[in-house]
This record gives structure tokens, sequence and C-alpha cells, in this order.
């Protein structure tokens, strides 16, 4: 199984969309990460802070996947919180937990203290030269 463990905000938004509509994604950056998924048949697991937030975060994460042609259910998981830790070992936690993983890369806008990770710079979001370097990842 390939895996995406996706933060949210300065990926699937920019700093114009932050700015201007708080907690709102930006379609275009969600059209893009289904390219990924398209082309690499990969599940998500939020680790993103969103996954600690209120359930209308989740709901409008995956309203707006739907609205761009994304399965929610290609979500299958989120990352522990561990208190503490790093995101990069929460991400080593999950993976300890589940061995299936055939490959995987974090997409972040902060710098992850890990392998196989992809920044995003947050005043753009995932972009197209983003999208070809994750797609290349997987093969």
């Amino acid at each position: 199984m390939n895996i995406i463990f996706l933060d949210i905000d300065g990926v699937l938004n920019n700093t114009h969309t932050i700015t201007n509509t708080p907690d709102i994604l930006d379609e275009l950056c969600v059209i893009r990460l289904h390219k990924i998924l398209k082309y690499t048949n990969a599940r998500i697991v939020i680790s993103s802070s969103w996954r600690e937030r209120s359930d209308s975060h989740i709901k409008l994460l995956y309203e707006t996947f739907s609205k761009c042609g994304i399965n929610p259910n290609v979500v299958i998981s989120k990352t522990p919180s561990l208190s503490g830790q790093s995101r990069g070992d929460e991400i080593r936690e999950w993976l300890a937990n589940n061995r299936n993983v055939k490959n995987w890369i974090a997409i972040d806008d902060m710098k992850l203290d890990l392998e196989n990770f992809i920044q995003i710079d947050y005043n753009y979001g995932l972009t197209d030269n983003d999208v070809e370097k994750v797609v290349g990842f997987f093969g």
C-alpha cells in the first residue's frame, strides 16, 4: 500500500486563502492532490493538526474532497498525537504500528525530520511541480 502523510494548512490552502478565508481549502490544490492519488493509488493518513480540530474541519475536508473528485474513503487513518513529540515522530509511530505499507511520503509545509518528505511552499500550496515530485517518488 502507498501512503501519503498529509498536512492540510499550507498544502491544500495557501497564504491567500488562509488570509482571506481562514480554514478554507484551495480547490486547485485539492484537484492537484486528486492527480497524485490517481497516478499513485495512494491512501491518505492525516498528519495535520486538523486531525485534532473540530468535526466541522474534517467535514469541510471531506466535502471539498468530494467536490474535487476525491472519494473521502481514501483517508484511512490519522497519525497519533504524541505529546512533546515532532510530527516526524508521530509518522514514525504510525508506520511502526502499520507494517503493510509499501511506499510512503510526507507532504508538509513544515520541515520534517524524515527521509521521505516533500516540503511545500505555504505561499502557494500544492503546485503542479510538487505533483510531479510526489508522483515521481512513487515511480
